[in-house]
């Protein structure tokens, strides 16, 4: 393989009931797809394994998870798939060690932890808490000790102290940040290298970032991720993500259909700068690739993505290219590392 390829292996998890991997031409921006795996009903979220070429896909209809094995070329063969401790799994992310995978039941109103075998495959839960209701995103922060929940139905992100060795979560010392009635926190994304947290907030269309100390969150700022803060009807916030240099952050709005972009200072406070259309309706979710040059967009309800070339200066977006014809993309990532049928053979 050469040092530096073109081609990148992207995964989408659509509603048509498949993960699609599709290849991404760094330079056009354009995606074409190779391969498709069948996973369920409605494969809404995608994580990946830290280490292990392993792919977990929640299933929101049937309430399970599958486990994948990634083969050459990014190609996926399913190894197991038990249940997600709960009804209408909305995600699902692996603790930083690839020992436990948690999962956010949205309808069931639970946080399962499942054990991760050494083949990669997922245990059946061992532990399942009863959050509340509508728990939208579990993370665990950068010091693998703490994991948090951003609860969509009840205006709070709820904080566990996790035990790696045991899988076990237990409240930690200050166990509930409340945030302001209405806002709707949904999905968390943490700083690379700050002990700092970003929410945003489906509702009222916020980022806040929340400064993590001894178990707690503090606010640290609330942003709109609209333009001047203007409202826009109908308009809800999805998706966060933080560029891995920690200089930048960034928000999906739906309704609005852009991507906010805000640049962090040395304490990870966040100003908005500017926003990218996403030329497609309704960005539920978008990934930031690893190396923090491209940024790829799932615009669900006009079943297009669009590729985005990050200025690594100023955090900027510029369209590249808007693939049409992808059903239904719920979720869009890539797995560091994966390449392509043509990049392996180079």
């Amino acid at each position: 393989m050469s040092e530096w390829s073109t081609e990148r292996v992207v995964y989408v998890a659509s509603g048509s009931g498949a993960v699609l991997v599709l290849t991404l031409d760094l330079l056009t921006g354009k995606l074409s797809q190779q391969a498709q795996t069948h996973a369920g009903q409605c494969p809404s979220f995608l994580a990946f394994h830290p280490r292990l070429p392993v792919a977990y896909a929640v299933d929101e209809r049937a309430s399970s998870v599958r486990s994948f094995v990634i083969g050459r070329a990014g190609a996926l063969q399913q190894i197991g798939c038990v249940d997600s401790g709960g009804a209408g799994p909305a995600y699902i992310s692996v603790d930083r060690a690839g020992t436990h995978a948690f999962v956010a039941n949205y309808v069931g109103g639970t946080v399962a932890v499942l054990a991760i075998s050494n083949s990669g495959a997922l245990e059946a839960p061992r532990q399942i808490v009863n959050a509340g209701k509508h728990p939208h995103s579990v993370a665990a922060d950068l010091a693998n000790r703490q994991v948090s929940v951003p609860m969509l139905g009840e205006d709070a992100v709820l904080q566990y102290a996790f035990d790696p060795a045991r899988g076990r979560l237990e409240p930690a010392p200050v166990p509930r940040t409340r945030a302001p009635s209405g806002t709707g926190p949904r999905h968390i994304a943490f700083h690379p290298s700050l002990p700092v947290a970003y929410v945003v907030h489906e509702h009222s269309s916020e980022l806040t970032a929340y400064a993590i100390g001894d178990g707690a969150f503090a606010p640290l700022a609330v942003c709109s991720t609209l333009p001047g803060g203007a409202l826009h009807p109908g308009n809800t916030g999805a998706d966060v993500h933080v560029a891995p240099s920690g200089r930048f952050a960034y928000a999906s709005n739906r309704g609005h259909d852009s991507i906010a972009v805000f640049e962090l200072d040395a304490r990870g406070v966040p100003s908005a700068t500017t926003h990218a259309a996403t030329l497609g309706k309704t960005p539920r979710s978008f990934g930031l690739f690893a190396d923090g040059t491209r940024l790829l967009v799932a615009n669900l309800d006009s079943s297009s993505v669009t590729t985005f070339a990050i200025d690594v200066v100023n955090g900027a977006l510029s369209p590249l290219a808007t693939t049409s014809g992808i059903p239904e993309p719920f979720w869009i990532g890539e797995r560091a590392g994966v390449t392509s049928s043509a990049s392996a053979q180079t």
